[in-house]
């Protein structure tokens, strides 16, 4: 029963309101916590000025269908890519202009966004979240929360006071929108920092180096491959302790300027005739000075 608005309506108010529950502020809808304004007050009334939020995304608006024509898609999961211009305290120093490229993952199904950082190649870290999942206000309207209606290809959207700019989604998303009578944008491609740009350059620096080297390496394989020039040579070791002469066979590769010693056996001694001395490798011209130890004993 609707009572006439009179002198002392909000006496009779609270004579006819029956549920006293007190306002909260932590709610779990469809098994996810978030947090909530403090729009209402005892019982679950608006207070003065407040208004209440949509309570989904599925509104009845000239600009989509009616809910009815829509195709059944009520754990569909949105994912869209966007960048944001770091500044300079919270990005690197050697960076002009840092930019970061997140996921951004709207569920339809109760308005959350949840935000993480891409992976940069085939790196094995795995980057953080950037934004748990939850409901996410308006900057302009903090007792609303964003909706489906906020993420378009190619325009901004706000998150806690960071600039999203959304310049892509996948194709899911995109043929999801269309259906509900959204026109999506073509994507974009987002600005590399000097960071991405420098990763991207020394991957392309190693792929042309294994395909096009310089010393014409892959040129000499092709033209020396299989050729092998042998030496016979000796190495008298008779001066120093336990020395002996040693007959040695050198295996020279032209093809990759290795370099192979093998050590000639005497005969009837149980072991191979041949026995490698130093294996195949590309031994260089001048070797390096060791450090010598000396080692003194006291007593």
């Amino acid at each position: 029963m609707t009572l006439p608005f009179v002198a002392g309506q909000a006496y009779l108010d609270q004579i006819t309101q029956e549920d006293f529950r007190k306002p909260h502020f932590l709610v779990r809808e469809n098994n996810v916590p978030y947090v909530v304004n403090g729009n209402v007050g005892v019982g679950g009334r608006l207070l003065a000025g407040k208004q209440k939020p949509p309570a989904n995304s599925f509104q009845n608006t000239d600009r989509v269908a009616a809910p009815s024509q829509w195709p059944h898609i009520p754990h569909a999961t949105l994912q869209f890519g966007s960048y944001v211009y770091e500044d300079f305290v919270n990005g690197r120093i050697d960076e002009k202009v840092p930019v970061r490229i997140y996921q951004v993952f709207f569920y339809l199904e109760d308005n959350t966004v949840e935000i993480t950082e891409s992976q940069a190649g085939n790196t094995e870290y795995v980057p953080p979240k950037h934004l748990s999942r939850q409901r996410v206000p308006r900057a302009n309207d903090p007792d609303t929360f964003l909706s489906v209606y906020d993420f378009t290809v190619g325009k901004p959207v706000i998150i806690y006071g960071r600039q999203h700019m959304i310049y892509s989604c996948d194709l899911y998303t995109r043929n999801t929108l269309t259906k509900m009578g959204f026109v999506v944008a073509p994507a974009q491609e987002p600005p590399y920092s000097q960071i991405m740009a420098a990763s991207k350059l020394s991957k392309m620096d190693e792929k042309l180096k294994r395909h096009f080297n310089t010393d014409g390496h892959f040129a000499r394989f092709l033209q020396y491959d299989g050729q092998v020039l042998r030496f016979n040579a000796v190495w008298n070791d008779k001066k120093s302790m336990f020395g002996d002469e040693h007959t040695l066979l050198v295996r020279f590769y032209l093809s990759d300027g290795t370099l192979e010693i093998l050590r000639k056996e005497p005969q009837l001694n149980g072991r191979d005739m041949w026995r490698p001395f130093i294996k195949r490798a590309r031994i260089p011209k001048v070797r390096k000075a060791e450090t010598s130890f000396v080692m003194s004993a006291k007593g």
